[in-house]
């Protein structure tokens, strides 16, 4: 005891206690439930994480499935206008509006078909809101060229997308190159023709 009347706390005394022999299981014992501890709540965030990672991927996997299958069904609606253009080759704008016409009133997400004989856009369904089309060269189309040249060369549809619209939104746009019998059995390259998917 001090002059003071307090009892000084011996440190020593202290050590000595805490870390006797006897005590060395229990403290080995702490230090062991301390890590389990520590290692127990590694794993469940590990676990945790992996879980919601797997959530995620079964919502994407989910959209995925769904946006692929209004992709693949609207593109094979336009596969009959392809028919159509290959037993028609050299059909107007008229002939094309009212095949065209057809396939806007089943339930799809088109929002408009081009045909491009020769790589030109000649004709359009609908023509409304997309008249500026009429004319594009996709040769000479900085931003289309490569799509349709593919589309033309591997001679299977061509997908890009999603892609920002010039009427506004997003959308796929898929190129079908369409090819033409010849009188000697072969076949030629008639053109393109773009359908425009709406995914908003």
């Amino acid at each position: 005891m001090s002059r003071s009347g307090r009892t000084d706390f011996d440190f020593d005394g202290a050590r000595k206690a805490v870390f006797s022999t006897a005590n060395l299981p229990a403290a080995i014992a702490l230090a062991v439930l301390v890590i389990c501890a520590v290692l127990a709540d590694l794993q469940n965030t590990k676990v945790s994480d992996q879980l919601a990672r797997a959530e995620v991927q079964a919502k994407v996997n989910i959209i995925r499935a769904k946006l692929e299958g209004n992709v693949n069904g609207n593109l094979q609606l336009v596969q009959g206008l392809v028919s159509a253009i290959v037993t028609e080759p050299y059909m107007g704008q008229q002939r094309f509006a009212s095949l065209a016409s057809n396939l806007f009133r089943q339930r799809s997400q088109l929002r408009n078909i081009a045909g491009a004989p020769d790589l030109v856009i000649s004709l359009m369904y609908p023509m409304e809101g997309n008249q500026k089309a009429i004319g594009l060269d996709y040769r000479k189309s900085e931003a289309q060229r490569t799509a349709a040249l593919r589309a033309r060369d591997l001679g299977v549809l061509v997908l890009a997308g999603p892609v920002d619209l010039a009427q506004g939104g997003r959308g796929f746009v898929g190129r079908i190159p369409v090819f033409v019998p010849t009188a000697g059995g072969g076949s030629r390259f008639w053109g393109i023709l773009s359908a425009v998917i709406d995914v908003d």
